[in-house]
């Protein structure tokens, strides 16, 4: 039955690499930005290096290895050698974490673990919620990846749910919970830094199209001397869905600076959409994060918060904790809109290794 699983799911991702904004446009579009990130973390740790008197050395395979004194320790990307593999596999599966928080009365959405088989019983939450709904994989993805929001009907739900199964057997519904995307980052427990991330628009010019628009943000992306984002702006499911909320379609002409929301999902943001808001975030807010990395175990870990209010407490908000990040990206507290307002997070994390070592 396993096997079975298995081919269906690579089945499933054989179609969706056949239609036409899921296949090759995109797969082009991804390969344009496919060095930005490396770039990106080239530069960011050679600094970060520099700064605590460290020296860096490419070891390959996208590796480096960071050396002070007689102590050492290596990085990719964003990956940093702290919280063990059991901590990160316990904290990537969705249903497990929401389990643990939901145990501790934190502020957590409703939901529902599912498979494709039983689907019916996501289509009976569905109805109970009487309310829109998120579907994404249990586990094995991050940066937004499978995730569909606005679910309100039958439909919709199982379109959804083929997307997410070609990501992972196991799937989750939640309750879409109103409000602003932040993200509270935690160094063994110690509360560093806060964003707010704000999902990806684009500004009308009285002619373009959306879809035309879109075409233009990822050219800005691309052309751009600084990078602004690791992501393409792409039109799927998640995007269609949050236009035909507002009356749109990617052939709807926006008015001469009209700026509509292109996706709930802010994943695919860039700098200008991140906002720096650690001075503003509620003390039981940030004692909520530490709570929690504290249970899981986690040393570097990122608090997914929803709420319309980041200074008043969830309670009161009707906000929730919506995911943990054990390896979360490094790189939102560097692309942000208020550049005076950048932390030297990388160095913090080393400091904090060779501490400890």
């Amino acid at each position: 039955m396993k096997y079975i699983n298995k081919v269906i799911r690579l089945i499933r991702k054989m179609i969706l690499c056949m239609r036409p904004y899921n296949g090759f446009r995109n797969r082009k579009i991804f390969k344009s930005f496919s060095g930005f990130q490396r770039d990106f973390y080239i530069k960011y740790w050679a600094e970060a290096s520099s700064a605590i008197g460290a020296s860096l050395d490419d070891v390959g395979y996208g590796c480096f290895k960071i050396t002070k004194g007689n102590k050492k320790t290596y990085v990719r990307n964003f990956n940093v050698m702290l919280d063990d593999n059991l901590t990160l596999n316990i904290a990537g599966n969705k249903p497990f974490v929401l389990n643990i928080l939901k145990e501790h009365n934190f502020q957590i959405p409703k939901f529902l673990e599912y498979k494709l088989q039983d689907i019916i019983k996501a289509q009976a939450f569905l109805e109970s919620l009487g309310k829109s709904a998120v579907v994404k994989p249990a586990s094995g993805t991050g940066a937004g990846r499978g995730v569909t929001t606005h679910i309100n009907d039958i439909t919709k739900l199982h379109k959804a749910s083929n997307f997410a199964s070609s990501y992972c057997e196991t799937l989750l519904i939640e309750e879409q919970v109103e409000g602003d995307s932040f993200r509270l980052l935690y160094i063994e427990g110690e509360f560093i830094d806060a964003l707010r991330r704000d999902p990806p628009i684009v500004i009308g010019d009285g002619q373009s199209t959306i879809k035309q628009l879109i075409r233009q943000e990822n050219n800005k992306r691309i052309n751009s001397d600084e990078i602004l984002t690791f992501h393409p702006l792409i039109i799927d499911m998640e995007c269609k869905l949050k236009l035909k909320e507002q009356g749109l379609t990617i052939k709807s002409v926006l008015d001469r600076n009209q700026k509509i929301i292109v996706k709930t999902v802010v994943n695919q943001n860039s700098c200008f959409e991140n906002h720096v808001v650690r001075d503003t975030v509620h003390p039981s807010l940030i004692l909520t994060g530490q709570k929690i990395v504290n249970e899981l175990g986690i040393t570097l870990g990122g608090i997914d918060v929803i709420t319309t209010d980041i200074s008043i407490p969830l309670q009161e908000s009707g906000g929730i904790i919506n995911e943990i990040n054990t390896t979360p990206g490094l790189h939102h507290h560097s692309l942000v809109f208020e550049k005076d307002k950048i932390l030297p997070v990388g160095e913090m994390v080393l400091n904090y290794i060779f501490s400890n070592k």
